[in-house]
């Protein structure tokens, strides 16, 4: 078991194994994020509790469900389009799109697991091979589902037992039964689906577009949307408008290369050049909000 604190988002982003999760920070926060980590041979396990503000953006890979627990739920969470409230089950499967608006007090325990082992494990069951539909809702209650949840309550009061045989091989056949008997709870709205796809066409055409901050008319372009369906989706999914999004994302996006960068060879308005920054002051004063700190002292701390 391993347990870590981390204030910086590059390192939220890359510590849970198997995801390749984009954290965009959009507040100084009071605490660091603290995570909680067990890897069996069969799973990873990774217990989560937010200490600063952030959106969360992934695609699930090939191979892998994660199933997640909601353990604290504050005002403001939200993850697919759903609020969020302790207790909620999630399951996504391969290929489905996840994004989030975590703010700070949330806590969650996410479980991923191998297509391959669930299947070993439903087969053993006598429950066959996990259907693995698509569906970002919060799982109807069934026996099944009531199991796992209890199941991942008992993992998040103590993680130290998951690393040690039973406790892992129940949670794993409780994930294969759940995965069995899963219809993916009631039927998902279409308008809150339409609204995920937008945002997602979006965030899609940034990652391959040379500018971090678009102009509205590019993301209606990229979305085939209108203005208002495009800022309805960015407040829907991530609670703020596309402009302040990306603003956040640029802001993050610097000060990861500051933290990288060496203060003997670069500078600020270099460093900044690069990322498309043109208006270093006011991106400044924003830098100074959101991090209590200069892009010049993040860029010194690191010499």
């Amino acid at each position: 078991m391993k347990q870590i604190e981390v204030m910086e988002v590059d390192e939220l982003s890359t510590s849970i194994t198997g995801l390749d999760i984009e954290y965009i920070r959009t507040d100084r926060g009071v605490d660091p994020c603290r995570l909680t980590f067990v890897e069996t041979d069969d799973l990873v396990m990774s217990l989560g509790r937010m200490g600063f503000s952030a959106t969360a953006n992934t695609e699930i890979p090939d191979g892998l469900v994660v199933f997640g627990l909601i353990t604290q739920a504050v005002s403001g969470g939200v993850w697919c389009g759903t609020e969020l409230a302790a207790g909620q089950l999630f399951v996504f499967t391969p290929g489905t799109t996840f994004v989030a608006n975590e703010p700070s007090g949330l806590a969650a325990t996410l479980v991923c697991v191998p297509v391959d082992s669930l299947a070993t494990a439903g087969l053993e069951l006598g429950v066959g091979e996990p259907l693995l539909r698509h569906s970002t809702e919060p799982v109807s209650r069934r026996p099944a589902t009531d199991r796992l949840v209890a199941d991942l309550w008992a993992a998040t009061a103590r993680p130290d037992l998951v690393a040690h045989g039973p406790a892992s091989a129940s949670l794993l056949e409780s994930a294969a039964g759940a995965l069995a008997d899963v219809a993916g709870g009631r039927a998902a709205a279409t308008r809150r689906l339409d609204r995920r796809k937008i945002v997602s066409a979006c965030l899609e055409f940034v990652a391959s577009s040379v500018s971090p901050q678009p102009s509205m008319s590019a993301l209606c372009r990229a979305a085939n949307a209108s203005e208002s369906c495009v800022r309805q989706a960015f407040v829907e999914v991530f609670d703020m408008p596309p402009t302040q999004y990306f603003q956040y994302r640029l802001l993050n996006a610097l000060r990861i290369e500051l933290l990288r960068a060496d203060p003997r060879e670069e500078t600020v308005s270099r460093v900044a050049s690069s990322l498309g920054v043109t208006h270093l002051g006011r991106t400044s004063g924003r830098y100074r909000t959101l991090f209590d700190e200069l892009p010049s002292q993040t860029l010194l701390a690191t010499g």
